[in-house]
């Protein structure tokens, strides 16, 4: 009886091992799926991945367009056939496997004559210093804010494809300095004076916080040039707002009759990813949530030779933050109890 049943777990034991080393052996294979409502972009992931942990893996697509991470995303703007390819190292083996995908249709984008200059799609495993800076400190950003922003991994890290700003509370709750956050910037690395900006994202719902996704100008005195693509504030729970700020607007008396700010109601920023987005032009800057052929603000300045009115001949750079204790924000108090809270990114898009 003993010897049956020292057989049947041998027998047992060799098929698992069989088994597990046969999974780790097989070759992983290519999953893509078109992002929804923006077939154009295709999501690329590996699958049976097993022992791949620490391999090194490479995509590449149309040739010279290459991403490293077991997940990438590409943008093909043009109906046709692509072969999109990637390469897998490990310590023991290198495999090379590749699929075809097939776009159907030429993308919105390319229809209206716009080309993808630049993004992040958060893939990687770490935030990519090549494409973002920090801002650092405290009392350097006005209105009062309480939060000190760091470029910690407790503030600023990668899930599942995602930027996440987390948003901690580390003292009572009332002073500058007793809660960390991240506030993100292009500066250096992406800057533009035309184009479109579309930031994929899920907003915090704490009061007294005030996530924000905005353009700010390189040279922005002494002429002010600040584009807000959305700013929240939880006590307003179903507003998301859109400003556009320069001298004129900000003079008191204002100067500028155009009117420069504006919101949507909305039932689900916070549980909802939703793409807010910006179209700034020769002489004007339509703000839009999801849908860029409804833009719920258009800005068209009187004087649009006057850098008081028009600033934004020169370049600004993007920032993505959330702050807590502005005036706006802490009108109706702060929700000491609710952090940590989280600002989610899925993407930063830049179009010209």
């Amino acid at each position: 009886m003993k010897n049956t049943l020292f057989l049947l777990f041998c027998v047992l034991f060799c098929a698992t091992t069989l088994a597990s080393q046969s999974q780790k052996d097989s070759k992983p294979n290519i999953k893509v799926v078109a992002e929804e409502g923006n077939p154009n972009f295709i999501h690329c992931c590996l699958e049976n991945v097993n022992a791949l942990a620490n391999a090194k893996v490479t995509w590449t697509a149309k040739g010279n367009d290459v991403h490293q991470g077991t997940t990438a995303v590409f943008y093909f703007e043009r109906k046709g056939t692509y072969k999109v390819k990637v390469l897998v190292k490990t310590s023991s083996k290198t495999y090379s496997v590749d699929t075809k995908v097939k776009i159907a249709d030429d993308s919105q984008y390319f229809k209206r004559g716009e080309k993808l200059v630049w993004s992040d799609e958060f893939s990687g495993n770490v935030v990519d210093t090549l494409k973002w800076a920090y801002n650092l400190g405290t009392g350097r950003w006005g209105g009062n804010e309480l939060q000190e922003y760091t470029s910690s991994v407790e503030n600023a890290f990668i899930r599942d494809g995602n930027l996440v700003i987390n948003t901690i509370r580390r003292g009572e709750g009332t002073k500058v300095g007793d809660y960390t956050s991240a506030r993100l910037v292009t500066r250096g690395h992406c800057e533009i004076n035309r184009g479109r900006v579309e930031v994929r994202a899920k907003m915090p719902g704490v009061k007294g916080t005030q996530p924000a996704i905005w353009l700010y100008g390189r040279n922005a005195a002494p002429n002010y040039s600040e584009i807000d693509i959305m700013e929240y504030v939880a006590y307003d729970r179903h507003r998301v707002y859109g400003t556009v700020h320069t001298s004129a607007t900000l003079a008191k008396p204002k100067e500028e009759p155009c009117k420069n700010e504006g919101y949507i109601q909305m039932d689900d920023i916070e549980n909802t990813f939703h793409v807010y987005g910006m179209n700034l032009s020769e002489s004007q800057v339509d703000i839009y949530v999801d849908d860029p052929l409804s833009p719920y603000l258009t800005f068209t300045p009187v004087e649009k030779e006057n850098p008081r009115f028009w600033p934004f001949q020169s370049t600004m750079y993007i920032i993505l933050n959330n702050a807590v204790g502005r005036p706006w924000a802490a009108r109706h108090g702060i929700d000491f109890n609710a952090f940590p809270c989280e600002m989610e990114i899925d993407y930063v898009r830049v179009f010209q």
